[in-house]
């Protein structure tokens, strides 16, 4: 049985004090991952599916909050970053807690207060389902990998890019290793991650409350005085089928503009230029000044939120990473904004 709903959602991003301002409110028709049963063989009634998507195809409230990041959310930014990571050789339990430890920069994406207590007095009186763990929905932050360069987890990562940059874009290597190795312009991991379904007007804000956090850190002499912000971003290739002789292909779906360097992929002649996730970071990637991809395939066997299923045409994951100066990331929110009004 396989089964296709719209489900429409309304997010009110409410930031908490000390914030940036909150969004406007919108209403978004999300797709939802299709799902089938595990044995494939479809035997459930077309009275089964109907009632399947009568049940799916309604409209849910849910009202979202910015919060500052706390050490209680530990497992929810360690579960956010493996869908970056997934198997790789990183200590994501490292990252999450030089993440957490940080408290004053970043934002959590939180369901309002009022729905997860209005969630645990119907359920069993133990909290429910409204766990730190469950309740963080996304984040987005920085993390000076400069600063902490001699921890485990962040050599770690360093290993990680420049070892995937000489496979996928090797003219790209001496860049990105000056880039990582020179403290004297510290860089930034910009960690812009969330759950599929919410969408990219929620960056905005998120983003400029990040920067007026990093301004205000630097002011009291914390050690956020960043020139570049390192992106990993999720995204997809779209592998098709070769197409015969004289015919071309049709590419679908809108695909990023290359970076001003490193544009060697690695994708394979039949397949399209990444697609990423989450829209901003199409603009980021504009605005970067090295940017690379690489797959992840045989390492996703499964992604949080679920699995994009299609009939014609597989959705090969990759990751790809840019770096942009500290001081494009406020256009490119502009951009963003701009991007979001059309």
């Amino acid at each position: 049985l396989k089964v296709k709903s719209h489900v429409c959602v309304i997010i009110d991003a409410v930031m908490a004090e000390g914030k940036a301002p909150k969004p406007k409110r919108l209403t978004v028709e999300v797709l939802e991952d299709s799902f089938e049963s595990e044995d494939g063989s479809g035997d459930g009634s077309s009275s089964d599916a109907s009632s399947a998507d009568s049940q799916l195809d309604q409209e849910v409230q849910v009202d979202f909050e910015a919060r500052q990041v706390e050490e209680g959310d530990y497992h929810g930014v360690r579960r956010l970053l493996q869908q970056v990571f997934l198997k790789a050789s990183v200590d994501i339990s490292g990252l999450a807690s030089l993440i957490v430890a940080q408290g004053n920069i970043g934002s959590t994406i939180k369901v309002c207060d009022d729905v997860m207590d209005s969630g645990q007095e119907e359920g069993s009186g133990d909290g429910g389902s409204g766990s730190d763990e469950e309740n963080v929905y996304g984040i987005t932050t920085a993390l000076n990998l400069s600063q902490h360069s001699s921890q485990d987890c962040v050599q770690q990562l360093k290993d990680l890019l420049l070892k995937q940059c000489s496979v996928h874009a090797a003219s790209t290597l001496p860049r990105l290793s000056s880039l990582l190795s020179d403290a004297s312009k510290p860089v930034g991991l910009l960690v812009n991650e969330r759950f599929l379904n919410i969408p990219a007007e929620i960056a905005p804000p998120l983003l400029r409350g990040l920067i007026l956090e990093v301004k205000e850190a630097t002011r009291k002499g914390l050690p956020f005085a960043l020139h570049y912000y390192l992106v990993i971003a999720r995204s997809h290739v779209v592998s098709v089928a070769r197409p015969l002789a004289g015919k071309k292909r049709r590419r679908k779906g809108k695909i990023p503009a290359a970076a001003s360097q490193g544009t060697d992929r690695g994708t394979e002649s039949n397949e399209d230029p990444p697609v990423f996730d989450f829209f901003e970071n199409e603009i980021l990637q504009k605005e970067s000044v090295l940017s690379f991809s690489y797959p992840v395939v045989e390492e996703s066997d499964s992604v949080l939120g679920g699995r994009w299923s299609f009939d014609d045409e597989a959705m090969k994951p990759y990751r790809t990473v840019m770096v942009l100066p500290a001081g494009r990331l406020e256009h490119a929110i502009a951009q963003l904004e701009a991007a979001l009004k059309h």
